[in-house]
Order: C-alpha cells, then structure tokens, then sequence
C-alpha cells in the first residue's frame, strides 16, 4: 500500500487506507457489496462517515447516522473549485485535537454553525459564490483548536486577501484549506500567501494544489 495522503495532518489519511482496503476486497470477491454497504463497513471501522463518505462518493458529501445506519448523498459544486492547502510541517494527533474540545457549547454557537452549514451546502448546489463568503466562520471546534496551530487565524486572513473565497482548519488540524474559483486563477497567489503568513509565526509549510475529487474511490487496471 502506498498512502499519499499527510499522516496526522487532519487530510483523513485513516478514511483513504480504509476505503481503499474495503474497495480492493469487495473486487477480489466479485463486487459482492454496493457503495452504500462499503460505506456502512466504512463507518464502523473509521467512527464516523465524515471522512469515508467523500473518499467513496467523491464530491462534497452530507451525512447522517441514524441508529447505527448511515445516510449520506454527494453532490457537485455548480462552479468548478481550486482546493489549496497548507500542510504544516508538525503533526496533530486526533485524540490531542479531540481532547481540546469542551463538552458543551453555547447555544448561540450551535445556532451559528447549523445556519452556515445549511448556507454552505444551498451556495454550493446554488452556484452563488457570494454567499460562501461567511459561512466558514466556525465556533464550535477553531477557537478552541487555534491555540495548536499557530497563526491559524492569520493564515486564513492572508488566503482571504489573496483572493480565496473562505478557509478553515481541515478536520482536526493542523492542515488549513482554503476554497478558491477555478476562473479566478488565484490558488498559486494564495498558496504562497498562507505559506507566508504561517512562517510569519516561524511554522514551515508545504502547499498542495488539488482539484475537486469527482469519482470518488475505484480501481485502476495497470
């Protein structure tokens, strides 16, 4: 096996490994299951869908577990995307990441990240870029995360000035991703802008350039 993917960067390396030993099995016994069993198997293994879903399905993914059983649909963006990404060069531990967390929120931050998930998912199936402008102001898992990443906040102002239309943390950190329009020609301007402002606080960094996954997991016949 040979994984691409940043170990412990919050890029989901553990869903890829995952997905692509339950996807090389269901070939070599005939494609027994569907992508919703493999998903299901997925799940269980991985905790959670979050991750399993897209590397599946490709595109952007929504999903929900109800009583052990997933339920998860993909969509494509109707504007073609540029994801850029900074990998610092230190790693962050889901379980260090987790532990940060409180176990309780604020009622106004639910309501929060509940209106601008729902305003993220209607731009993206809209078309409306205008509309992505504020919804990746989170506040139930950055402000208690930021003090790990150091200049987190910073690198996603100097992505936003570069041009990017938003960023946040990938997963649980310490990568930071941001979302540009593929007609704005802006992800190399953008890339060296994070680049530059996380070593404003004496973090190196790697930048990664990548298009929007649409085919999700298959196999390759070489």
């Amino acid at each position: 096996m040979e994984n691409n993917v940043p170990l412990s960067r919050g890029l989901g390396s553990s869903a890829t490994a995952i997905v692509a030993g339950l996807k090389a099995a269901n070939v070599l016994i005939g494609n027994r299951y569907s992508r919703r069993e493999l998903l299901q198997f997925a799940t269980e293994l991985e905790g959670h869908p979050d991750n399993v879903a897209p590397a599946i399905f490709g595109g952007f993914t929504v999903s929900i577990v109800t009583d052990g059983e997933v339920e998860c649909f993909s969509f494509l963006p109707k504007f073609r995307m540029k994801l850029v990404v900074a990998v610092p060069d230190f790693p962050l531990s889901t379980r260090k990441a987790r532990a940060v967390l409180p176990e309780q929120v604020p009622m106004k931050d639910a309501v929060n990240n509940i209106g601008r998930a729902s305003m993220l998912v209607a731009s993206l199936c809209r078309g409306n870029e205008k509309f992505l402008r504020n919804v990746f102001d989170d506040a139930l898992h950055q402000p208690y995360r930021a003090p790990l990443i150091p200049g987190m906040y910073e690198v996603f102002a100097a992505a936003r000035k570069a041009g990017a239309i938003g960023a946040n943390l990938s997963g649980a950190g310490p990568c930071l991703i941001a979302y540009t329009s593929e007609r704005s020609h802006c992800e190399e301007a953008v890339g060296e802008a994070m680049k530059r402002a996380f070593r404003e606080h004496d973090v190196d960094s790697r930048i990664l350039i990548m298009d929007l996954d649409t085919r999700g997991a298959h196999i390759l016949n070489h």
